[in-house]
């Protein structure tokens, strides 16, 4: 973001319109400290781009997540700028938000929508690459698709069990959604079931890293 802020100062220096340039970062300011989480959380997110690659740290759309209350999960993963997510790792140790920007087959695939412990949510190619005015739309995209999956987690009704995982501040965001507005009253998740199962979301991404198979789920 740091470096897009001086590309617009930059060019609108060049086109003698300085003033241009400053009322352009200050919207971007304005949308960032909008989109900015006011719980402190990170909710760990995968970016999965056309072509099935990733996002690495050091790209704008990273950045974006960061100041928008995610953290990129592809670091976590042994993974860095444009490596290759299959569909099986997806499956393997699902994030707590998959966030889709490609259209490749394996990105549309149903099992994506029986990943209980997992949000899912479209994110336009045109939010990826460009900076400037971009950065406006991309952090208010974002912040609706937190939103959302926190929502989606709050409004619902989550059941402890053997079949129920729970992962952060987003729980079990299918399962939650199979059990809302349930006449029986519901319990609380322990914390010991959400340090077993970030556990179990860790030995997963780790087995990933390492290419050994993935321990069950």
């Amino acid at each position: 973001v740091a470096a897009s802020k001086e590309q617009i100062r930059n060019l609108a220096a060049l086109a003698g319109d300085a003033s241009a340039g400053a009322r352009l970062i200050a919207r971007i300011d304005a949308a960032l400290a909008a989109a900015a989480p006011a719980d402190g959380e990170s909710v760990a997110t995968l970016l999965w781009q056309p072509g099935g690659i990733v996002a690495g740290e050091q790209t704008l759309v990273s950045d974006l997540l960061v100041r928008t209350g995610f953290a990129n999960a592809a670091p976590a993963r042994g993974l860095s700028q444009a490596d290759y997510v299959a569909l099986e790792d997806v499956v393997a140790a699902p994030p707590e938000v998959l966030l889709i920007a490609g259209g490749e087959l394996g990105q549309s695939h149903p099992v994506l929508g029986r990943l209980g412990d997992m949000h899912r949510a479209r994110f336009d190619t045109s939010l990826l690459y460009c900076g400037g005015p971009t950065i406006i739309r991309a952090a208010e995209r974002l912040a609706a698709i937190r939103a959302a999956a926190l929502a989606t987690s709050s409004m619902s009704c989550i059941r402890p069990g053997p079949s129920l995982t729970s992962h952060g501040p987003l729980g079990g965001l299918a399962a939650a959604r199979r059990a809302r507005i349930s006449a029986t009253p519901c319990s609380v998740v322990s914390g010991s079931d959400l340090a077993a199962n970030r556990s179990r979301r860790n030995a997963s991404t780790s087995a990933i890293r390492s290419g050994a198979p993935a321990m069950g789920r």
